[in-house]
């Protein structure tokens, strides 16, 4: 019963656009009408001054500014007059100068509270017998001042409560953005680890296989890459269950060594892909270009984390999908002062056995990881050639804040 109720007034309240003002405005056209009612009043310019000043009341409900100041200006005129009487216009100017002050109409406020002051003294002197003492002027005066200051504290408590909320849904939208980003990051993490890994385990598998009796040697390297290829897996799978399981942000890699660079960084990320790609029978060219080399631990964490796992699932795909042999593939990897550029095609296999572990969604993942660092990414397939080119900028720390 009781929610019923709170649902019709919220319901009520919405289908005013201002609930609150209205019953203010009610309230003194009432408060108005009756004090002029029970008062010995009678003269003609006495009901009009009345009416005006509810009509112009009613009318504060739209139009705040004009009809509050045109009230003021009535009450003003209407006190220099002889035989009207002061009271009944208490009402609207009191809610006049709060809903003034409440739309932040300070100056204009206080310009009307000083004519009224004036007007009000002037009639004082000019009508001694009017039965009003310069203390009831003061004490008046004042309980305008007071609805000023009221309206205006209500107008503060309005902006605060509204900065407020905006504060909170900025808060939640980040949030919410924050969730989005690591949730994608840990979808590609586990992609990454696990294709890459996986995809190499059963190309070594099954080649050992048909190599055993021919190299025992050959075979034994692979099935030695075969092991630690499978450990490094299931501990990344591991870190990223248990960052799932607690709810919290994985941590990312970083460098032990305050000295390294990021070259050096790239050419043992390049160096080793480039041994299993060996191993595995897949032969091309891999280079690094160097303009800027900056400390890996200068660099934003989301910036090296995406490059080295970008460059990782690179090579797994021309794993997965290029061709095995000689000068298969071609890797050029450029670092600039402001971004990294990683250029790459390879050759298509006509038919691949492996070509059902191969999703698309890796690639689609780091490229929605690129463009939220305000990179470039684009890739496509032409004659049997399949080319990829990547920009990731190369942030510092202090300005990983700046992306989104």
């Amino acid at each position: 019963m009781i929610l019923c109720e709170r649902i019709k007034h919220r319901q009520f309240c919405e289908s005013i656009g201002h609930p609150y003002i209205a019953l203010m405005i009610t309230l003194t056209v009432i408060f108005t009408a009756a004090e002029y009612l029970v008062s010995n009043e009678s003269s003609l310019i006495v009901c009009i001054s009345v009416v005006i000043q509810i009509c112009l009341t009613i009318g504060m409900y739209w139009k705040i500014l004009p009809c509050g100041i045109a009230i003021l200006v009535v009450s003003i005129v209407t006190e220099l007059l002889p035989g009207i009487h002061f009271s009944p216009q208490l009402w609207s100017s009191w809610l006049a100068f709060s809903l003034l002050a409440y739309q932040r109409r300070t100056l204009v406020a206080i310009l009307m509270l000083i004519l009224k002051a004036m007007s009000r003294v002037s009639a004082l002197y000019a009508y001694p017998d009017s039965g009003w003492v310069p203390s009831g002027v003061l004490t008046v005066m004042c309980s305008y001042l007071v609805a000023m200051l009221a309206g205006f504290a209500v107008s503060e408590h309005v902006k605060n409560e509204r900065l407020r909320h905006t504060l909170e849904e900025q808060r939640q939208i980040q949030m919410e953005r924050d969730r989005l980003y690591r949730d994608v990051r840990l979808a590609s993490t586990i992609h990454d680890s696990t294709t890459r890994s996986l995809t190499l385990i059963s190309l070594l598998a099954i080649q050992c296989k048909n190599e055993m009796q021919n190299n025992d040697d050959e075979c034994s390297a692979k099935m030695d890459l075969i092991h630690s290829t499978a450990q490094q897996a299931l501990s990344e799978v591991r870190e990223v269950i248990d960052a799932l399981d607690t709810g919290s942000d994985p941590k990312y890699k970083t460098t032990k060594n305050p000295t390294k660079t990021l070259q050096d960084e790239l050419q043992r990320i390049v160096t080793d892909n480039d041994n299993r790609m060996n191993i595995a029978g897949v032969f091309g060219i891999s280079q690094i270009e160097c303009s800027y080399n900056p400390l890996v631990q200068g660099l934003d964490p989301r910036c090296t984390n995406e490059i080295s796992s970008f460059i990782d699932h690179m090579y797994t795909n021309i794993l997965s999908h290029g061709r095995k042999g000689e000068d298969s593939y071609y890797v050029h990897i450029r670092l600039l002062k402001s971004k990294i550029v990683i250029y790459q095609f390879n050759v298509e296999s006509t038919f691949s056995s492996y070509s059902y572990a191969h999703s698309g969604k890796g690639l689609a993942l780091h490229k929605l990881k690129i463009l939220s660092l305000g990179g470039t990414f684009t890739a496509n397939s032409e004659d049997g050639l399949w080319v990829m080119t990547a920009e990731i900028p190369m942030l510092q720390i202090n300005e990983g804040h700046k992306t989104t």
